[in-house]
């Protein structure tokens, strides 16, 4: 849990001082290990409680269920993002993505790194 609090708060520190195209790597580099950091975080915590999962997808739906995520769809979204950002060659799409980490992704984790802080302690 603090590797994902402090990658957590590098992202949004990224986010909010990007300002150049080198910048912006900075930030969706992070993205990605963000989400990396995601997934295993979620994925021991299920483990924990005897929850076998072994896909992103798997680990989000399950989240689902156990309550700890309420939109399903952003984190489908952020999985894809992630997925994607190999297969990108436009600079619009980077821009696309960045716009989507900074308005949406990172109060989605935010709102979910709450929740696991409770999840933690119990």
């Amino acid at each position: 849990m603090v590797r994902f609090e402090k990658a957590l708060a590098k992202l949004k520190q990224g986010a909010e001082h990007a300002r150049d195209e080198l910048s912006n790597d900075g930030v969706v580099l992070r993205f990605e290990f963000l989400c990396e950091l995601l997934w295993e975080t979620l994925g021991l915590l299920q483990e924990n409680r005897g929850i076998t999962v072994e896909t992103p997808k798997e680990i989000i739906a399950e989240a689902v269920r156990l309550g700890w995520i309420s939109d399903q769809q952003a984190f489908v979204n952020m999985l894809a993002d992630r997925t994607n950002m190999f297969h990108m060659d436009s600079e619009q799409s980077v821009k696309s993505v960045l716009e989507h980490i900074k308005y949406d992704y990172i109060g989605k984790m935010d709102e979910l790194f709450e929740v696991l802080k409770t999840q933690a302690i119990s």
